[in-house]
């Protein structure tokens, strides 16, 4: 079985993350030294060991990745071009309903909030909360929305590898200060934070450490957004928990 991102999308991966990690050291020496506005570096360096054990799961094998993926693309019923500009298009597409249905699920959802939940332990909005990710997402299988996009004749390596890179463009999306998106604030999957995408603090901590962005994996298994608002909560609580405006994976 394959392992999803072939060698090249690999390591074209691993430079733009190396990147996206030293604008994050940009915007904490900026917020710090010359705004002179408070940084949580703790949160920060969670953050980042956060990223390098995720990193140990992108060798998990394409058939737990996505999961039929590799069935579906042997009975597809539509043979896309795949050096065609257009079939770009309609993955990006395609991947974008994905990942709203994805997401969605993960709010919902109690085995997959247990992975999704570390994203929102972070307590503030920062570029590094865009790679505060559970190291169980790729084997939880939340992809598996995806798997459906082989049935239109999209490789499954081809999926993940484009969706992988993809992630990459919601980082800067994560930090409070990003200006409006215009007609595309309601026209994509990934918006602008607004007030209601406060990430919500660790149940397990006062402080946002990685030791309080692991345990909350087990803590919020137990409660995940749907428990909570079928309990009547306050109007801004519910605001927080709606899928649609939170920009993150």
């Amino acid at each position: 079985m394959g392992y999803g991102m072939d060698e090249a999308t690999r390591h074209a991966y691993a430079w733009i993350a190396l990147a996206v990690v030293l604008v994050t050291l940009v915007e904490g020496v900026v917020r710090t030294l010359l705004l002179r506005k408070p940084y949580d570096v703790r949160a920060g360096i969670a953050s980042l060991v956060l990223a390098i054990g995720r990193r140990l799961f992108d060798h998990a094998p394409l058939w737990l990745t996505l999961p039929l993926a590799s069935f579906f693309f042997e009975h597809r019923v539509v043979a896309v071009r795949q050096d065609a500009w257009w079939s770009w298009g309609l993955l990006f597409f395609g991947l974008e309903l994905a990942h709203y249905a994805s997401h969605r699920a993960s709010h919902r959802m109690r085995w997959l909030w247990a992975s999704h939940a570390v994203h929102h332990s972070s307590a503030e909005l920062t570029l590094a909360a865009a790679y505060r990710l559970g190291w169980t997402g790729r084997i939880s299988f939340a992809l598996a929305f995806f798997s459906p996009l082989a049935l239109l004749g999209f490789a499954p390596d081809r999926i993940l590898s484009v969706y992988t890179l993809t992630l990459l463009y919601q980082v800067w999306l994560h930090a409070a200060w990003i200006p409006r998106l215009g007609p595309l604030e309601g026209s994509s999957t990934r918006r602008r934070p607004t007030a209601s995408t406060t990430p919500m603090r660790c149940r397990t901590a006062t402080r946002t450490s990685a030791a309080c962005s692991s345990s909350s994996i087990v803590s919020s298994a137990r409660t995940p957004p749907s428990a909570t608002t079928s309990r009547r909560p306050s109007a801004g609580r519910a605001r927080s928990s709606r899928v649609g405006r939170c920009a993150c994976w």
